[in-house]
C-alpha cells in the first residue's frame, strides 16, 4: 500500500500511520508513503508530529521520501490525499489506475461494496486484493460528487485548526475504510451480522 501526498510531510504520512494502526496483525500488509513533489530526508512538519500524537500515532523519524513511479507499479493499492496526487501516480504508472483511488474515494467505494448485495457485500469474504477490485468496479455507479470534495486539503500555512480539521479528517476516512475492510471479512475483526 502507498499513501501519496505533495511533499510527504503532513498528509501520506498521517495517513500511514494510521492505516497501518488499523491493518495490525494482517499478513502482507506494508504501508508507505511518498510525495509527488517531496524533497527526500526533510523531517515531520511540527504540526503533522501533534496531530500524529494527538491521534495516538508515532511519527517519529519519519522523514519525506519523493514518489518513484516502479513503487506505484509494485502497490497493491495507492491512497492519494487529492486528485492531483492520484493523477500524478497513474501517470507514472497507467496500469495503477484501476488501483489507485483518492482517500475519500476509497472510503465511499468500500462502503459501497461493503453494503452492496450484488454478491460483493455482506456475507462474502473478500481479500484484500478482491476488496480494492470491487472498490474500483463500485467507484464508477456512485453517484458523482463534486471534485474538492474528493480531496483532503492541504494544512499547510494555516492555522492550527486547520491542521486539526485536516487530521481528523483523515482520521476519519480511514476509519471508514477500515470499516468496510472489516466488514467485507478482508481485516481481522470481523464480527459477522445477526
Amino acid at each position: 500500500m502507498l499513501v501519496v501526498c505533495s511533499a510527504d510531510r503532513w498528509r501520506a504520512p498521517l495517513a500511514a500511520r494510521l492505516l497501518a494502526r488499523e491493518l495490525e496483525g494482517v499478513e502482507g500488509v506494508e504501508i508507505a508513503s511518498a510525495g509527488t513533489a517531496a524533497e527526500p530526508g526533510v523531517p515531520l512538519e511540527t504540526l503533522a508530529a501533534a496531530e500524529a500524537a494527538r491521534l495516538g500515532v508515532e511519527a517519529a523519524g519519519h522523514t519525506s521520501r519523493p514518489l518513484l513511479p516502479a513503487e506505484v507499479e509494485r502497490a497493491d493499492l495507492v491512497i492519494a490525499l487529492e486528485r492531483e496526487h492520484r493523477a500524478v501516480a497513474v501517470t507514472f504508472a497507467p496500469s495503477a489506475a484501476r488501483r489507485t483511488f483518492t482517500l475519500v474515494e476509497l472510503a465511499r467505494a468500500l462502503a459501497a461494496v461493503a453494503t452492496s448485495s450484488d454478491g460483493t457485500g455482506p456475507g462474502r469474504a473478500l481479500g484484500l486484493q478482491d476488496a480494492v477490485a470491487a472498490a474500483a468496479d463500485m467507484r464508477g455507479l456512485l453517484p458523482p460528487v463534486r471534485g474538492p470534495e474528493l480531496d483532503i486539503p492541504d494544512p499547510m500555512r494555516r492555522s492550527p485548526v486547520g491542521h486539526r480539521r485536516t487530521g481528523d479528517a483523515i482520521r476519519a476516512r480511514v476509519a471508514e475504510v477500515a470499516a468496510a475492510l472489516r466488514a467485507l471479512r478482508a481485516l481481522p475483526g470481523h464480527v459477522p451480522p445477526t
